[in-house]
């Protein structure tokens, strides 16, 4: 009895510790504190008075928003023509990007399109991959919301902040 209660308690710590997501890169941190205008020295400790300093932070610095799943990838290729699906435009002086807006707006299905994905079967766009518009992948959010300063929606907000919050100390669980 006492060897099947190690082996299940054994078992248990195995899966607890395989579902752990990888410990967050060191510049996580470092970024996340200039997103929430923190001073660098400030200590963080993993307790409740420092979790609400954060929460608020957050609230107020790191907007939520939606408009990259409602909006397409860019379009006409690569080089720089066309516009981005997050807004982030670097090619101010390509006249065609308001055609290209225009465009894509007027079409018949574009109030059909899957929130979050351009996957229209005619498409001739080689960037239209069908991909879709809310990526969890950790480097792409602090690409996105630390370094370019946008916001997200809850899935990418909730993961990046889990993510800060264990490169501080805390442990994090998210509930499905």
């Amino acid at each position: 009895a006492v060897s099947e209660a190690r082996s299940r308690r054994g078992r248990r710590r195995r899966r607890r510790n395989a579902a752990r997501p990888p410990p967050p890169p060191p510049v996580l941190a470092d970024l996340y504190r200039s997103r929430l205008l923190l001073p660098p020295d400030l200590p963080l400790p993993p307790t409740i008075e420092t979790l609400r300093l954060l929460t608020e932070a957050h609230l107020r610095h790191v907007p939520f928003e939606n408009v990259s799943m409602h909006t397409p990838r860019r379009l006409g290729g690569g080089g720089g023509s066309g516009w981005v699906r997050d807004g982030n435009d670097d090619d101010d002086d390509d006249d065609d990007d308001e055609e290209k807006k225009a465009e894509y707006l007027e079409r018949e299905d574009a109030s059909n399109v899957e929130c979050g994905r351009d996957d229209d079967e005619d498409s001739s766009d080689p960037d239209d991959s069908g991909e879709p518009a809310v990526v969890l992948d950790l480097p792409r959010l602090i690409e996105k919301i630390l370094r370019r300063n946008r916001g997200g929606c809850c899935l990418e907000l909730n993961g990046l902040f889990g993510a800060f919050l264990r490169s501080l100390g805390y442990s994090v669980r998210f509930v499905p």
